[in-house]
């Protein structure tokens, strides 16, 4: 083999030595390695999980500002749940009986969610229920919520606490007379 091809250091006598790694270099690299390969699967397999949960979060999130929404402006909104589409919407009563979709302050477009799609792909809304099988919860501007039929335009106050069930499963509940907003 030709030396002059390999890299050599000099020490401070002038002796050259070969340059490289170490043995035992190179398993702490492979342990490393391994070690984070570990990590990263293991988050993996529990991605539906974590999505459920972000999912849950972000409908108790949106209930709640619903509810603020409605206080602060002193007009009623609701959020209209599609358990055939997945997907959820927030009102704000404009005049009475005229409801319009809220513009989301972040994205600037209607405030409609849609779940089954990218950071909340496999997750459904299962279950909605309120009084009577409504699919709207509503809040008047006191922050008091109540159960809202947009087929008559009528509400009724809720019996036991609303509740939205998510893929997971996930129950987001909302109680009734306070409008406290948890998840079971």
């Amino acid at each position: 083999m030709d030396e002059t091809n390999r890299i050599s250091i000099p020490d401070e006598k002038g002796r050259a030595f070969l340059t490289g790694f170490t043995l035992l270099e190179l398993i702490m690299v492979m342990a490393i390695i391994g070690i984070l390969a570990v990590l990263a699967s293991a988050r993996m397999v529990d991605m539906p999980a974590m999505r459920s949960d972000m999912a849950a979060q972000k409908i108790q999130s949106d209930i709640r500002y619903a509810q603020s929404l409605a206080v602060s402006i002193q007009k009623r909104t609701r959020i209209s749940f599609s358990t055939s589409q997945h997907r959820y919407s927030v009102y704000i009563e404009d005049t009475p009986g005229n409801w319009s979709l809220v513009i989301n302050p972040l994205t600037k477009n209607n405030y409609t969610v849609q779940f089954n799609e990218s950071e909340f792909q496999g997750i459904d809304i299962t279950e909605v229920y309120f009084n009577d099988n409504n699919k709207d919860l509503a809040f008047d501007k006191w922050g008091d919520p109540y159960s809202y039929d947009a087929g008559s335009g009528s509400g009724t106050a809720l019996n036991n606490p609303a509740n939205v069930t998510i893929t997971g499963p996930k129950n987001i509940m909302v109680e009734r007379g306070t409008g406290r907003v948890y998840i079971q």
